[in-house]
């Protein structure tokens, strides 16, 4: 996930395939895909609670707008499931 969320999906690519070729685990690609899905719905929670607590506005939506990122990042690993 934090591969895609630093616009690596290149080496996230390889990374997935690298790790299910090696293990022989073709089921593992749906634990990784729902395990990033997680992670990054995760985040966007707690940068939502850190914005809820943010007094200054401009960080308030720099959090909002990180937590916007995150969940746009998970839809599409919904679709690789």
């Amino acid at each position: 996930m934090d591969l895609d969320y630093n616009k690596r999906i290149d080496l996230r690519k390889h990374f997935v395939s690298q790790y299910i070729e090696y293990s022989d685990d073709v089921d593992l690609r749906n634990l990784l895909y729902f395990l990033m899905c997680y992670n990054a719905c995760v985040r966007a929670k707690v940068s939502l609670f850190r914005a809820k607590n943010e007094t200054d506005n401009e960080t308030r939506k720099s959090w909002i707008k990180e937590s916007e990122n995150l969940l746009e990042l998970a839809a599409p690993y919904i679709e690789l499931l």
